[in-house]
């Protein structure tokens, strides 16, 4: 058996779900300029759908050992276990600053490390560790660097704004205005969005269309989400500009890593601008924000059931 799915198997002892450890995972690696695709042998998820948010653990294989991880910061995962021959190290990813080797073990050993560490390393715990609970430095978790997390959103932020400004400015007339009718544009954006996800995941629902059909990719993701009424497809002459959209955004970076909160950002924030905002008093909180008042909550040690009255309001 090889170490990779040595380490598979561990995984799924300690909790982990068989469709959230991934072989062979290719994620954008935005934190570099170039955004180039990065593959790890196998990524390991606290929940479903895999990104950036929920990534727990990452693997790759190094003839000599760990050299520079850099490019698989972007990955999300607060630790990587290098695997060099009969030799596997577990390294702490942080946003910067240097690497930390937080354990070495022989590939014979790993089940008796995996169950060593079962109650730190499972996916409930890490999940709540980057998602609510950050650790005060010496403690369990104190490998998560929650700074991690901060930079890569940042980054795909930027470039998720960048992309769509790219490809939304060459289907704007001489004043800025859409070529087509501006609903028409907003609604198959993320239906493009959504269509770029799902390929790049490699899920199922994207093998039924043709990505080089724009009409067929419209087509294809109205019936995946059930979505009633006429088909943005309807128009020839509205198709050959969506066509030129949807080219825009299905050549840009790999989508597979990141979350639903970031198109919930290019919503607030690419399409709904300060201008608008003021004119139609659209307002949304912002996630870390509602985090910070769910981490005071402290509702992980609540065992009674209670109820929870969310104070958040707005479009996001």
């Amino acid at each position: 058996m090889t170490p990779v799915r040595i380490i598979r198997d561990q995984f799924a002892a300690i909790g982990y779900a068989d469709d959230a450890i991934l072989v062979d995972y290719a994620f954008a690696d935005v934190l570099s300029s170039a955004a180039d695709t990065q593959t790890v042998a196998l990524a390991a998820f606290t929940q479903t759908p895999p990104s950036y948010r929920t990534a727990a653990f990452g693997v790759v294989q190094c003839e000599s050992g760990p050299s520079d991880l850099t490019p698989y910061r972007a990955l999300g995962a607060p630790a990587i276990f290098v695997i060099s021959g009969e030799n596997v190290e577990l390294w702490q990813v942080k946003a910067d600053g240097p690497q930390r080797r937080l354990a070495t073990a022989r590939v014979d050993d790993l089940a008796t490390l995996f169950a060593q560490n079962a109650e730190h390393w499972n996916p409930k715990a890490v999940h709540r560790a980057k998602a609510i609970t950050p650790q005060a430095p010496g403690g369990q978790l104190d490998f998560i660097d929650i700074g991690l997390m901060v930079a890569i959103e940042g980054e795909v932020h930027v470039k998720l704004d960048q992309l769509l400004r790219q490809t939304l400015s060459g289907v704007l007339d001489a004043r800025g205005r859409p070529n087509i009718d501006a609903r028409v544009l907003f609604q198959a954006t993320f239906r493009f969005l959504a269509a770029k996800i799902l390929a790049d995941r490699g899920h199922g629902a994207a093998l039924v269309w043709d990505g080089d059909d724009v009409r067929s990719v419209l087509e294809g993701i109205e019936a995946y989400y059930g979505l009633g009424g006429p088909s943005l497809a309807a128009s020839s002459r509205a198709l050959a500009i969506l066509d030129e959209v949807w080219r825009g955004i299905r050549g840009g970076i790999n989508f597979r890593n990141i979350s639903a909160d970031d198109l919930a950002f290019v919503y607030e924030n690419t399409f709904v601008t300060s201008e608008v905002r003021a004119e139609l008093g659209t307002h949304s909180t912002p996630r870390q924000m509602a985090e910070h008042v769910v981490r005071r909550l402290e509702l992980w040690r609540k065992t009674e059931r209670c109820k929870v009255y969310e104070p958040f309001t707005g479009a996001g």
